[in-house]
């Protein structure tokens, strides 16, 4: 099997398989995933998930910049903090009532890592748009279903719950995986 087919497998697959099973711990609709990391049999099985998407994360985004050959060093910093980002958010504590410090952090940077993966998704297609008119028009428009889709779910259920971490990491897997798969 190629790296490429390994990579798509876990993309496709095994991660929202994963985070699946994670929100499934709780109420999806109701508890976001903290929620799961909060109890004490899953908490060690949180934070390994956290590890294994912040590590597929970085992978992912590290091919999609490279397949353009757009990977300045600077973007390489910025991913390494953004899975350090990742994976802190995740063993930060939440407790509102014994760390409520903590616990902003914890929201802070979870939404941090959240939105700039975001953030590099959209300049890449930027360059990618610049670069291949028609791939871009179509790849845009994917990406901005999915923001859609989850926006969507957000203003109905007011706030994070675990369907909409679940459809995030899904979504953006599938994106990425789309991504690498593109005949630049």
């Amino acid at each position: 099997m190629s790296y490429k087919k390994l990579i798509s497998f876990i993309g496709l697959c095994l991660i929202p398989f994963i985070t699946l099973l994670l929100c499934l711990q709780t109420d999806m609709f109701h508890e976001n995933m903290t929620y799961v990391a909060n109890q004490l049999h899953y908490h060690t099985w949180y934070q390994l998930w956290s590890i294994f998407v912040g590590i597929y994360f970085f992978i992912m985004m590290r091919m999609i910049y490279q397949q353009c050959f757009l990977c300045p060093s600077f973007f390489r910093y910025l991913h390494v903090l953004l899975l350090l980002v990742m994976i802190l958010g995740a063993f930060v504590p939440y407790d509102m009532i014994k760390f409520p410090w903590l616990s902003s952090l914890h929201v802070d940077l979870s939404l941090s890592a959240a939105l700039s993966y975001l953030l590099f998704l959209m300049i890449y297609l930027f360059y990618l748009y610049q670069r291949n008119f028609h791939l871009a028009r179509c790849a845009i428009s994917y990406f901005f279903i999915g923001i859609m889709m989850i926006m969507m779910f957000f203003i109905f259920q007011g706030k994070i719950t675990g369907w909409i971490e679940f459809l995030y990491i899904t979504s953006l897997s599938w994106y990425m995986v789309y991504l690498i798969h593109l005949p630049l």
